[in-house]
């Protein structure tokens, strides 16, 4: 049952009430009210008048009916958070502006600022192309000479163009003479020498000169002269032929020495490459050195043999060149 502020006035100043409005009497059988929110019972006295703040008379109000008056008192307010089942708390002028206020200020007022990404139109289509700059290497240089494509080099060996270096212990007979020369291309990049105390024989080692200035695969052509002493092979290094023999001779070959040379660098400058191992051990006859002219490499070389103390021996040498070019 809800009571109006005026009816609790009035329970607690029954006799007050009945003398403000002596209109409104109060019945014997009034049984005690209870506040829905106080927990408390008032005893209304018997003969206590009550009134309302209004001046409502008894015969408005309906039995069993819930009145809700507009009360001036002080205890309106309260009354008025019981009927709106309302909690009591701290007054808030405007409640839904807040929530208002809470809800947009994430979600609508906020202006959302998404970083643009760097160097990326937006708007661009996606297939639309992109210049992206491309870093050369540090090692690519950029002035490089061009190539003549007109005038490729092409390295030959002209075989009729030959020269052979003089014997040094006066001329043998020509049917004495051997000659180990390498095929037509080839130029001479090795030895292999059979010797001991004297050089008893003698084999060239070939190689074919190709156009990009490469030399091919040592092969070794035939022997002549003795085997006594044993053999070593000598071979020049890659890009080398030889162009020079350096002779120890009196009679008989007491040592041997060849030395090599690089292509490139023999024709520009005649400058010298790798020295051969030197054979035969005797210090007797004369030293003497013969090279290949400018422009001219070791093609072979031109020898006699015959017994020397009763062993077959070399008894003279002399290097063959054939004229070697770059075009």
């Amino acid at each position: 049952m809800r009571t109006s502020s005026a009816w609790v006035l009035c329970a607690f100043t029954a006799a007050g009430c009945g003398l403000q409005n002596p209109g409104v009497r109060v019945a014997a059988d009034v049984v005690p009210m209870t506040l829905p929110d106080a927990g408390q019972e008032l005893d209304v006295p018997v003969d206590g008048a009550i009134a309302s703040d209004e001046g409502v008379a008894d015969e408005s109000l309906d039995v069993g009916e819930d009145v809700l008056l507009d009360d001036v008192g002080p205890d309106a307010a309260e009354a008025d958070a019981v009927d709106l089942d309302v909690p009591d708390g701290p007054g808030d002028d405007a409640p839904d502006a807040a929530m208002v206020d809470v809800v947009d200020a994430a979600t609508l007022d906020a202006p959302m600022d998404i970083p643009d990404a760097a160097d990326a139109p937006v708007d661009a289509p996606v297939d639309a192309p992109v210049d992206v700059p491309v870093d050369a290497p540090r090692d690519v240089g950029t002035d490089v000479p061009a190539v003549d494509v007109g005038t490729p080099i092409r390295w030959n060996v002209s075989d009729g163009d030959a020269h052979t270096t003089p014997w040094r212990e006066g001329t043998p007979p020509s049917d004495s003479i051997r000659t180990l020369y390498c095929p037509p291309g080839q130029l001479l990049v090795g030895l292999t020498t059979w010797s001991g105390f004297y050089v008893s024989g003698l084999a060239p080692w070939c190689a074919r000169l190709d156009a990009d200035g490469t030399l091919g695969m040592a092969v070794r052509g035939a022997r002549q002269g003795g085997t006594a002493g044993g053999d070593e092979t000598d071979l020049c290094p890659a890009r080398q032929a030889i162009v020079r023999f350096t002779i120890n001779s009196g009679g008989v070959v007491d040592r041997l020495q060849a030395t090599c040379a690089p292509l490139a660098g023999w024709l520009a400058r005649r400058e010298l490459g790798a020295a051969l191992r030197s054979h035969g051990d005797s210090t007797g006859g004369s030293r003497h050195q013969d090279d290949c002219n400018a422009g001219y490499m070791g093609q072979g070389f031109e020898l006699r043999t015959g017994d020397y103390l009763l062993i077959q021996r070399v008894l003279n040498l002399r290097l063959r060149c054939a004229r070697v070019s770059d075009h």
